[in-house]
């Protein structure tokens, strides 16, 4: 019997304590991936309202392209406060990787794709006001994973291997254990169930195959770069609703 996650979906995997819980969902991976592409930057901009000398963001300093490339270029071992790096980093180190177990991925594919997330908020959003970090890109996913594997995910299929209804407690848990399940699940709702998201990677072509929305989808946001023949390289956000 199927067994509901975080975000109120219905998984199509056994459940079971020990062992992999979830069949393997490539695309649902990649609408986790692509929310969380727009997250980092609300990440971002929420941090940079705490007191700089927490988070060692320059607030002051201007952002932009000249500000990303140098900080790119500059990774350094970061003074953070050690709640920062620590805790706050691991925590959510596993929750990228219990995303990645609850989409079918395994320890090893989970680690690997905790330290992708790790590294696009780095090399990304963040990167605009901050230099890259070494602290952030080995200890978020390496002792997040390690937190995932053995805290939170053991904890989770207990919780969803109970036969009585879940409690408070329970949902509490499944949420803080899953966080970006339960942003996506407000996304989804924002936005309607039927959301559609893609994205283009950076090797694919837009502006020769892209159409606007047409039929029965009522709305479109696209990111695709249009006009001519010639081909455009570069990275499309399409959602549709």
């Amino acid at each position: 019997m199927a067994s509901p996650d975080a975000a109120g979906e219905r998984s199509p995997g056994p459940s079971k304590l020990n062992g992999p819980v979830r069949a393997l969902d490539l695309q649902g991976l990649k609408r986790d991936t692509t929310y969380f592409l727009g997250y980092q930057f609300a990440a971002v901009a929420l941090i940079n309202l705490w007191p700089e000398e927490d988070t060692n963001y320059e607030n002051d300093k201007k952002v932009g392209w000249e500000s990303w490339r140098h900080n790119v270029t500059h990774p350094k071992w970061d003074d953070d406060r050690a709640v920062v790096n620590y805790i706050l980093h691991p925590y959510w180190g596993a929750g990228y990787y219990v995303r990645a177990r609850e989409r079918g991925l395994h320890g090893t594919q989970a680690l690997l794709y905790s330290a992708l997330l790790s590294s696009i908020f780095e090399f990304g959003a963040e990167a605009l006001v901050e230099n890259v970090s070494y602290q952030d890109l080995l200890v978020t996913p390496l002792l997040g994973s390690l937190l995932g594997e053995h805290v939170f995910w053991p904890l989770r299929q207990r919780i969803l291997a109970k036969q009585e209804a879940h409690s408070t407690a329970d949902r509490v848990l499944l949420v803080l254990t899953d966080p970006l399940a339960a942003l996506n699940a407000g996304v989804d709702r924002v936005l309607g169930r039927g959301v559609e998201v893609s994205l283009t990677t950076p090797l694919s072509p837009l502006g020769t195959s892209l159409r606007p929305c047409e039929g029965a989808v009522p709305h479109c946001l696209s990111g695709a770069i249009r006009g001519g023949s010639k081909p455009r390289w570069g990275v499309q956000l399409r959602l549709q609703w």
